[in-house]
């Protein structure tokens, strides 16, 4: 019998998750600068919005930069800006707000005070925490670990069928906002894609647009995308507690 558990553990050591639902609780609302209220989770020792950011303003009270559909390309990568995948204040509430990576970057503050947009290694605090990922695979670029799906609102109202392995029991509630580059708003119910702070290459003149380190979700893997895009994109935003 000793010897049936022990080859049980071994085996279980090898191939079963680390998480547990009950390693994440619930904790307070936390309120931008426009008075929209989020709710937040801990997850491991990290204290995440379970929400896209909504935010119109910087905490100093100036105003971001708002373009819509068509106009975007022309204000990208000179100014921080947001848009979002429709007028629709529902959409908006579901899924937040579109910004470009300037506005991550700029020193007034995106995020709530005492909140920062996080970093590549922020995220992959997360990615330990909640996926199945080889320590060696998180610095990898492309499709990564498995197990993402805890991450995943597990519903047809933000993400498109089938969502695969989709069941949130983090408590993270990620939602397939897409993104938008120049005229093209794309991706909506197909994938999530969130800004991290952190540059992956600066600008090179004079055809080479400074990039920045996203993350990515999509409903037909069950695997987290760590890749990098042009600033002059606008995506989803979630904010860690800075600590």
């Amino acid at each position: 019998m000793k010897h049936i558990v022990l080859v049980f553990l071994g085996l279980c050591f090898l191939s079963c998750g680390t998480f547990k639902s009950e390693d994440n609780w619930a904790t307070d609302t936390v309120e931008d600068i426009d008075g929209n209220i989020y709710k937040s989770l801990k997850i491991g020792s990290q204290l995440w919005m379970a929400e896209n950011l909504r935010v119109t303003r910087y905490n100093n009270g100036d105003s971001l930069l708002n373009f819509t559909r068509g106009t975007f390309e022309f204000i990208g990568d000179s100014l921080g800006a947001y848009t979002s995948q429709g007028l629709n204040q529902e959409i908006i509430e579901r899924f937040g707000l579109l910004y470009n990576w300037l506005a991550v970057d700029d020193p007034r503050g995106l995020c709530p005070v005492g909140w920062k947009v996080p970093s590549d290694e922020d995220w992959m605090v997360l990615e330990r925490n909640v996926m199945d990922i080889k320590r060696r695979e998180l610095e990898l670029t492309g499709w990564r670990g498995s197990g993402a799906g805890r991450l995943k609102e597990k519903d047809t109202l933000s993400w498109r069928h089938p969502n695969i392995g989709a069941n949130n029991a983090s408590g993270f509630t990620a939602r397939a906002g897409g993104y938008a580059m120049g005229v093209s708003y794309n991706h909506l119910y197909n994938i999530g894609c969130w800004w991290t702070s952190t540059v992956h290459q600066e600008e090179q003149e004079p055809h080479r647009h400074k990039t920045a380190y996203n993350r990515e979700l999509n409903f037909y893997n069950d695997r987290m995308s760590r890749f990098y895009k042009f600033t002059f994109t606008a995506m989803s935003v979630r904010c860690v507690k800075d600590e």
